[in-house]
């Protein structure tokens, strides 16, 4: 990525924990951009030449990229989960699988032992 793709990643990383956990698109908008740009205020060192112009070049590089992909609504973007996770696309699950039971595990259930000969 270029350096309006690495900010435009910069505001998706922020967009996602700050809005959109647990969901599969993003609003990257202006307002967003603008949020963004007030919660890092006093950053150091500053963020510096990052106006909106510089923000659609990124969004483009990141559409180019297939790091989001742009939906029916203006301004709105569907996430890679490739790329950024966010706890939605995929379920994380334990199996647990019954054994069948062997002549043995019978005759202990009864109270029975076996005869070894």
């Amino acid at each position: 990525l270029t350096s309006p793709g690495i900010k435009a990643f910069n505001v998706l990383c922020w967009a996602v924990q700050v809005g959109a956990l647990a969901k599969d698109e993003v609003a990257l908008d202006s307002f967003t951009l603008d949020e963004f740009l007030a919660a890092h205020e006093g950053r150091k060192p500053p963020l510096k030449n990052f106006s909106l112009a510089t923000f659609k070049r990124g969004l483009a590089e990141l559409e180019t990229a297939k790091l989001i992909a742009k939906t029916l609504r203006k301004g709105r973007y569907f996430i890679n989960p490739s790329f950024v996770f966010n706890g939605d696309r995929v379920a994380f699950s334990t199996v647990i699988e019954r054994q069948e039971p062997t002549y043995q595990d019978a005759l202990e259930a009864r109270g029975q032992q076996r005869l070894e000969v």
